[in-house]
């Protein structure tokens, strides 16, 4: 700890004895320091490509990827499901009402209308692209 030109006690937040920014590799471009800094990134490239096959040791076919669409299927039925229709039937209908009372303008209440149908007409529309690219 150093005393600043006014007596106020400065904090050295270097975790580093001498190292002007905080880590290892103090900027001044000496060829020591640059060798270290470039061996510590070369082992940490090297670590992460070594360990990067466990990762891509998984299969590609369809049953790798089955986790992710059983879970994108729960949520297409939770979207179209009872608890959804009764959620939107809410927001249409307040929606509906701050709109009425001047609250908020009736674009609001477009947007809700259109959203719902997004929702609930996705399977027909991804149908009508679909057939086009077979």
């Amino acid at each position: 700890m150093t005393t600043a030109a006014l007596g106020a006690p400065r904090i050295d937040s270097s975790p580093i004895p001498g190292s002007r920014m905080g880590h290892g590799f103090s900027g001044t471009g000496s060829v020591g320091e640059l060798v270290t800094f470039a061996g510590a990134v070369a082992a940490s490239v090297l670590l992460l490509v070594l360990s990067a096959d466990l990762a891509l040791a998984q299969s590609v076919g369809g049953a790798g990827l089955e986790p992710i669409d059983n879970a994108a299927k729960q949520l297409e039925r939770f979207l179209r499901g009872p608890f959804a229709k009764t959620v939107m039937a809410i927001a249409i209908a307040l929606t509906g009402y701050v709109c009425a009372t001047g609250r908020a303008p009736w674009f609001w209440f477009g947007l809700c209308i259109i959203a719902c149908a997004l929702i609930f007409g996705a399977p027909k529309i991804v149908e009508f692209f679909s057939q086009g690219a077979n």
